[in-house]
């Protein structure tokens, strides 16, 4: 049984798109090594994402506290020296006496230049324009305060005019300090908002880099995840079709294919193990061939061996006759040597055994053609004995390269192989002894052969020896007739021919023995090519357990 397995993709699904057909073509080495990578970069990129927003916010935040922070203490110290500046005029007022007065006027200028120093250092920082005008009005609203007091409110002071200082604070300084006010408040407010807008564009970074985390978390992830499941799957495919057959191997099954379609050392594997799996499923065939060769050629063998036998028995039967035959021309010959000396006067009886012994030779000559036929007929048999013999050496030695070429191909296999190469040794024993039972018949056959040949010999030895005879009967008859002073030659041809009846009753019993011998080589042949078929069958029955 055979199979065409087609190339398939793991699951036996549809072909692959071409990016992930290259995906499954890379090494398993760099399939892992490029998921791990995949995942190292989300979590670089990620870091780097983080790293950078959290760079920024904190520049950012760093910036609102040295410069936002700083600007808005700041203006709280300017409200604050207006504050210490209306104290001081105030302190000026109430003083009992004029070095009081002038004294609290002393810490006027003082805290102008303070206020000063610090509106000049707010000035110094990068303002919007809003910012910067507000601050302008309250300095400029601070200095006409000062100047107010140094050319009114102060000198009323320290006059002791009281209601004429409190007049012009009402009229002049209170719109002028409520302005200035107004100015400072002003700019803290905008410093104030500003501050908040830094802060909510940082929240609103923030949120923005929490997302974008977020983003690329979850799409990297899902990409890492993707990855690995695409690669774990066709790693999975792969063994899962490589066990599969394995698993089919392993029952006897050779028609399966794993056709994992991939350039990989997974693909490399399945490739190997379709290829040990068809080379197998070949010397399966071609052993199971060479089995019911085997069997074929026993079959033939044995009835080629019992033609033989057949021959031999005809043979032994046909030197039982001629071996009679010969006794009784021995027996002939002997009652015309003894009867010699009467031959005068029992002419017509000697002539009359002499025709006997001539009809008795023709008739051993027939039988010594017929067992010369036959004894050519077990020849020609040992010899197509023989070609059969070379044919079973022949398949013999087939069968041992195909169990030596299975033996390789399970090696190769490796781990997946190793029944095969019990099936191989098996075969390999098999056809050994397939040979080895062939060299015995073909010993035997060289044996029947050699007897056959010295069967032949003989047979003609006889034949020659009969048509002796009968030459010499016929001159008994001759001389008989013609004269009797051939008595003497007559004994002495009777003599020789007593001798040559005795050879021939040798000859006959030697062929009997080789015939005996040959039906014994027979026997022997026979129970080898039993043997052999038996051989054949089991071979044949180890190769039915495969599916091919």
């Amino acid at each position: 049984m055979s199979a065409d397995p087609t190339c398939r993709t793991p699951g036996g699904g549809p072909r692959r798109p071409p990016v992930l057909q290259w995906i499954y073509d890379q090494r398993t080495r760099s399939k892992i090594v490029a998921t791990a990578l995949l995942g190292a970069l989300v979590a670089l990129g990620v870091g780097a994402v983080g790293l950078t927003a959290s760079a920024r916010a904190s520049e950012q935040v760093q910036r609102l506290s040295d410069d936002d922070l700083q600007r808005i203490g700041a203006i709280g110290d300017m409200r604050g020296l207006l504050g210490d500046e209306r104290v001081a005029v105030r302190d000026a007022v109430i003083a009992v006496d004029r070095a009081g007065a002038e004294a609290a006027l002393d810490r006027v200028g003082e805290v102008q230049q303070r206020f000063d120093a610090i509106a000049a250092e707010v000035r110094a920082g990068d303002l919007p324009a809003d910012q910067r005008t507000a601050l302008d009005e309250a300095v400029a609203g601070f200095d006409g305060y000062v100047d107010l007091v140094e050319t009114t409110l102060g000198p009323l002071a320290v006059a002791g005019d009281d209601e004429a200082w409190l007049a012009a604070n009402d009229e002049q300084v209170a719109p002028l300090i409520e302005a200035t006010s107004a100015a400072v408040d002003e700019l803290r407010a905008d410093v104030l908002a500003e501050a908040r807008a830094t802060a909510e564009d940082v929240a609103e970074e923030q949120r923005l880099v929490q997302v974008l985390v977020a983003v690329m978390v979850v799409g990297g992830t899902a990409l890492a995840v993707t990855a690995a499941v695409l690669i774990s799957r066709g790693i999975e495919g792969g063994m899962r079709d490589v066990r599969d057959v394995a698993l089919a191997l392993a029952d006897g099954d050779l028609t399966k294919a794993s056709g994992y379609g991939s350039r990989c050392e997974l693909g490399e594997m399945s490739a190997a193990m379709d290829t040990a799996v068809q080379n197998l499923r070949g010397v399966m065939r071609e052993v199971a061939a060479s089995a019911d060769a085997v069997a074929a050629s026993s079959d033939e063998l044995s009835s080629s061996s019992a033609r033989i036998a057949e021959s031999s028995e005809a043979t032994s039967g046909r030197a039982t006759v001629v071996s009679s035959a010969a006794g009784e021309v021995t027996r002939s010959v002997v009652t015309v040597a003894s009867s010699s000396e009467q031959m005068g006067a029992s002419i017509r009886e000697i002539s009359s055994n002499a025709n006997e012994a001539a009809r008795v030779a023709a008739e051993a000559v027939r039988a010594v053609a017929d067992t010369s036929a036959t004894a050519v007929r077990l020849g020609e048999s040992s010899q197509q004995i023989g070609e059969v013999v070379k044919l079973i050496t022949s398949i013999a030695e087939q069968t041992n390269l195909l169990a030596l070429n299975a033996t390789i191909e399970a090696a190769r296999a490796g781990a997946a192989g190793k029944g095969f190469a019990v099936v191989a040794a098996e075969v390999k024993d098999l056809a050994q002894e397939t040979a080895r039972a062939t060299e015995g018949i073909a010993r035997q056959v060289d044996g029947i052969q050699g007897d056959t040949a010295g069967i032949v010999d003989a047979i003609g030895r006889i034949g020659a020896v009969i048509e002796q005879i009968d030459s010499f009967q016929t001159s008994i008859a001759s001389a008989v007739e013609e004269q009797t002073a051939t008595t003497n030659e007559m004994v002495r041809s009777a003599t020789e021919a007593a001798s040559a009846s005795a050879e021939i009753a040798a000859t006959i019993e030697d062929v009997s023995s080789a015939a005996a011998v040959t039906s014994d080589s027979l026997t022997q042949t026979r129970t080898v090519v039993d043997g052999l078929a038996r051989r054949a069958a089991v071979l044949r029955g180890t190769v039915s357990r495969f599916t091919y």
